[in-house]
């Protein structure tokens, strides 16, 4: 009887202990859960930020003119395009016959068509804009929200161009410098002929460039 009374015990004591052992089993798997949810909660918030967009489309707007894309192109308007600049018009440099024959032929002739686009193009982003847009500063603009290209010298002129981004108003202007590469007796560069073109971009969501107006300082 005594033997009976104590394997019974010792069958009690063994049931107990396991049902511990699957207390702690089961306690330990939701804090291995929640470990696991932080972990995934952290990949979710470390999302690019907004800025990478904005620079993405500038990259992509680089590479139309570089391949001469005009349906890229295109796609940085808002067409028909006011310019209340009134630059672009001065910029393509039509012949008198040909603001005559526009006048005739188009009903609004200072707006700036998608067609206008095509043939005019290589004169609203002409060369030196291209080749200075592609020796930005990229890194430097993303880092902070302004940049410049190192000066260009040419037989028609000393070119830079200056990229501000501002964030408040959800914009980037694109300054192209032309200085006078002619020297005085002195042989410093004569200032005379020296003159900005300022393309102003909107930021679209943060994320889209559409081109605003043309501005012509100096």
């Amino acid at each position: 009887m005594k033997y009976a009374i104590i394997l019974l015990m010792a069958i009690a004591f063994c049931s107990c202990g396991s049902n511990d052992k699957s207390k702690t089993l089961v306690a330990a798997t939701p804090v291995t859960n929640k470990k696991i949810l932080a972990a995934d909660s952290t990949r979710t918030v470390s999302q690019p930020s907004d800025s990478i967009s904005w620079m993405d489309d500038l990259t992509n707007f680089r590479t139309a003119l570089q391949q001469n894309d005009v349906s890229k192109m295109a796609e940085y308007f808002n067409f028909p395009f006011e310019d209340q600049g009134s630059v672009i018009w001065h910029l393509c440099d039509l012949s008198e016959e040909d603001l005559a024959t526009r006048k005739q032929t188009v009903t609004n002739p200072d707006l700036f068509y998608k067609k206008d686009l095509e043939l005019y193009h290589e004169k609203v982003f002409n060369q030196h804009f291209k080749e200075l847009l592609a020796k930005l500063d990229m890194k430097k603009l993303y880092r902070s929200h302004t940049a410049e290209s190192p000066e260009v010298v040419a037989t028609d002129g000393i070119y830079k161009l200056y990229a501000d981004y501002s964030k408040v108003d959800g914009s980037l202007s694109l300054n192209m410098s032309v200085g006078n590469n002619m020297k005085d007796e002195d042989g410093e560069y004569m200032s005379e002929g020296e003159y900005n073109i300022i393309y102003s971009f909107k930021i679209i969501n943060n994320k889209k460039l559409v081109l605003s107006r043309l501005d012509m300082a100096g």
